[in-house]
């Protein structure tokens, strides 16, 4: 089996190693307009420092 190479054995010097950021705050809007389709909604969230996804539930 094939590992993809390390960061570190590039010969390149790593930034800085990761750490948890902890809770994140909550996005600061949130918009909800009809969708193109009927049973669609369309979203616009706020973006959050440090946040890569937004886990939104099905209600």
């Amino acid at each position: 089996m094939c590992y993809p190479p390390r960061l570190d054995s590039s010969g390149f010097a790593l930034s800085k190693l990761s750490s948890p950021v902890g809770i994140l705050d909550a996005p600061s809007t949130l918009t909800v307009n009809y969708g193109k389709n009927p049973g669609e909604v369309s979203l616009e969230i706020g973006t959050v420092e440090q946040a890569s996804a937004y886990i939104v539930p099905n209600v």
